[in-house]
């Protein structure tokens, strides 16, 4: 077939499309996924206990984890705060998220303590972190 030039084109093969560009930004985009997420190492070895439930979304900026270890020993990240509760959780901004990471063995009442002080200093954003039960998960 010639066109109104009359140079003959042929459309047996199709329109040829160029994926290397494609190609670049998928590499150059999981490139950038990879190097923007942060890795957090837990600072204690911590048993979490079970839960079936749904993970809500978390929607806040300023987050801290607090950890309650098996020993009853509470660790704001990876400083141990236990002695001087009262004095960190002052210096927290009442509009932080509060994520209690508790060990499953950890005594109650350093989970209590914990919340009370929170409570008493104006803090009333909590998420308590658990491990989700693989056959429940599963199921959904």
């Amino acid at each position: 077939m010639k066109d109104g030039w009359g140079v003959a084109r042929s459309f047996e093969d199709g329109p040829n499309i160029d994926l290397t560009p494609l190609i670049d930004m998928v590499f150059m985009l999981l490139l950038f996924f990879i190097l923007s997420t942060t890795f957090l190492k837990p600072a204690l070895e911590v048993d979490l206990p079970q839960s079936g439930g749904e993970m809500a979304g978390q929607t806040e900026d300023k987050v801290i984890v607090v950890t309650i270890g098996k020993d009853g020993e509470i660790y704001a990240g990876d400083e141990n705060v236990t002695k001087r509760l009262h004095i960190w959780m002052a210096s927290v901004e009442p509009e932080t998220s509060l994520d209690f990471q508790v060990d499953r063995t950890a005594p109650f009442e350093s989970f209590v303590r914990v919340v009370e002080e929170a409570k008493k200093l104006g803090h009333d954003k909590f998420t308590i972190i658990t491990k989700v039960v693989e056959s429940r998960r599963n199921e959904q």
